[in-house]
């Protein structure tokens, strides 16, 4: 097998996320886990990174579902988001 290109990695995790979207979080472990009961992927490197932009999609969704009106709900939302 090749190499997987990122830009390849980045468009199946977008595809996935909107699929699944609800059953991610901003945890690492939990959308590592989830992605493996899927079986899309057979090498632990891929499902590894596509998990690591999973949660960085998950994460702008935490950002941007605050709607940013105060100061205080911009650091709540982002302290949660990490």
């Amino acid at each position: 097998m090749g190499k997987l290109s990122n830009k390849i990695l980045r468009k199946k995790a977008k595809e996935i996320y909107e699929l699944y979207s609800d059953n991610f979080s901003t945890d690492f472990v939990q959308n590592k886990k989830f992605l493996e009961s899927l079986g899309i992927f057979s090498s632990k490197t891929s499902r590894n990174i596509v998990a690591g932009l999973l949660v960085k999609l998950a994460t702008e969704k935490v950002l941007w579902s605050c709607k940013f009106n105060s100061y205080f709900c911009f650091f709540f939302c982002f302290f949660i988001s990490f």
